[in-house]
């Protein structure tokens, strides 16, 4: 399957403002906003620095971006803080 087809199939089961994470032994919807923490330094930003994401998104190659302050940033720069 190529990844237009990939990110068609994304958008028509997945929300571009909700997130499901595995917390423990349950799955969880985490909705927009919710914080996250930093892994490393980005620039601007130090390891360890909270900040809230906007939007989820799915780039072509596939790749999951946070929208953060109205820039994207790669999800595995980050920490997710379930309340």
């Amino acid at each position: 399957m190529d990844n237009e087809k990939i990110l068609d199939e994304i958008r028509r089961l997945c929300d571009p403002y909700s997130l499901l994470v595995i917390h423990g032994n349950t799955l969880e919807k985490v909705t927009c906003p919710f914080r996250v923490r930093l892994l490393a330094d980005v620039t601007g930003w130090k390891k360890g620095d909270e900040k809230w994401v906007e939007k989820v998104m799915v780039t072509r190659e596939l790749q999951m971006v946070y929208l953060i302050g109205g820039n994207g940033y790669y999800f595995y720069m980050f920490q997710i803080l379930l309340p």
